[in-house]
């Protein structure tokens, strides 16, 4: 037997979809995937995020909401790292990346920004030198 469900989007829309009484909830991820261009959500009802176990029989309204990728947050810009950024220590304050251990110096995560790096410190060692020369007084 066919029913319609509505699905509550995060952006004040609905999505009305006809399901069969034995459709699942992974049927209807992937319903909800082919009709739509959403790609990377959970479903929620009544306040408890819908596994593959439970039953949709009862359901008539769901809520989606749309789920943060992972990588963009707490892991290191890196290309193809996976590990966590470090606070404080692994923010480059040239390039504004937020990088792990590993690549948390200039020279270890590529920076844009490392031959004017290089360029202002040996500007300022120069001057630092030049400020501490002694000259030798000639008796």
């Amino acid at each position: 037997m066919e029913r319609q469900i509505t699905i509550k989007l995060s952006t004040e829309d609905s999505l009305k979809l006809t399901i069969l009484d034995t459709t699942t909830v992974d049927d209807l991820i992937s319903l909800i995937k082919t009709s739509s261009d959403l790609t990377n959500f959970k479903l929620i009802n009544q306040g408890k995020k819908l596994t593959s176990q439970d039953s949709l029989s009862d359901i008539d309204d769901l809520i989606l909401m749309k789920e943060e990728s992972k990588k963009s947050k707490k892991k290191c810009y890196f290309k193809n790292c996976n590990v966590n950024y470090l606070k404080l220590v692994g923010d480059c304050q040239y390039c504004q990346g937020k990088y792990c251990h590993k690549h948390r110096l200039l020279e270890n995560h590529d920076c844009n920004y490392l031959n004017q790096y290089k360029l202002l410190e040996h500007q300022k060692n120069a001057i630092k030198l030049e400020n501490e020369r002694t000259i030798s007084s000639r008796v």
